[in-house]
């Protein structure tokens, strides 16, 4: 619904409007959509409710490359563990193993002292299928006031790869089941019109949803008598095909 107000697609936008209506769903739907869209089954089955949701969070850049500060695009935190997302804008080639670097050493400046197990899950732009892992020894500043005595803890996160299409498909796959139920309860119309406005926050992003024409030109721009024409006429030949 509110797609069709998004009048300069980034990866921003795409980011927060995908995520933000991801976690409008029970957490067990939401969790069960992300993790069946990554490339492997490595995630948890089910980490329980986040007991914190951090979009864009500014991070020390201590130890880092940054000047000023880190900022990853998402940060879950549950009772096992903590989940660092970083998305790119296409499905492809995008992400830097050197920024996941900065954003667990930038990671370790916040959290270091609670030595939690943390992983984080690139959304878009990856270079391949299979997990990577990543390893930083973290030290206690001087001023920390959890310091174990100069105590250090070795950082292993586990990257999950997962691309927006993948995310896309599931999200489509769980509003047919929805659709399907015989019996829909007040809860399932709401899940499904959430997997609608996220449906349609992918087609506003230029991404493939299988929607016909005819059912996105109340969020398109105004076009000519003659372009109207002609995708009406490609949208009936596929239907009768």
């Amino acid at each position: 619904m509110i797609a069709r107000f998004v009048a300069s697609p980034c990866e921003n936008s795409l980011t927060a409007g995908v995520f933000s209506h991801l976690l409008h769903l029970p957490f067990d739907i939401c969790w069960g959509i992300i993790r069946s869209a990554c490339c492997s089954a490595n995630l948890p089955a089910y980490p329980g409710e986040p007991i914190h949701v951090d979009p864009w969070p500014i991070w020390s850049a201590r130890d880092t490359t940054n000047s000023s500060y880190v900022e990853p695009d998402f940060f879950l935190r549950f009772a096992g563990f903590d989940l660092i997302i970083e998305a790119k804008r296409w499905d492809h080639g995008m992400q830097s193993h050197a920024q996941w670097m900065r954003e667990l050493v930038a990671y370790g400046n916040e959290y270091g002292a609670e030595r939690k197990e943390v992983r984080m899950l690139a959304v878009g732009g990856i270079h391949g299928i299979n997990d990577e892992m990543l390893s930083h020894l973290w030290r206690p500043s001087t001023d920390d006031p959890n310091d174990r005595g100069g105590e250090t803890h070795l950082f292993e996160c586990e990257v999950h790869m997962c691309r927006w299409s993948r995310l896309l498909a599931e999200c489509l796959r769980m509003e047919r089941e929805l659709k399907r139920l015989e019996t829909p309860t007040p809860q399932t119309f709401a899940h499904r019109r959430i997997l609608s406005d996220l449906i349609a926050f992918f087609s506003s992003h230029g991404f493939q949803t299988g929607i016909w024409y005819n059912e996105t030109l109340p969020s398109r721009p105004r076009l000519g008598s003659t372009a109207h024409s002609v995708f009406r006429y490609l949208q009936n030949r596929f239907q009768e095909s």
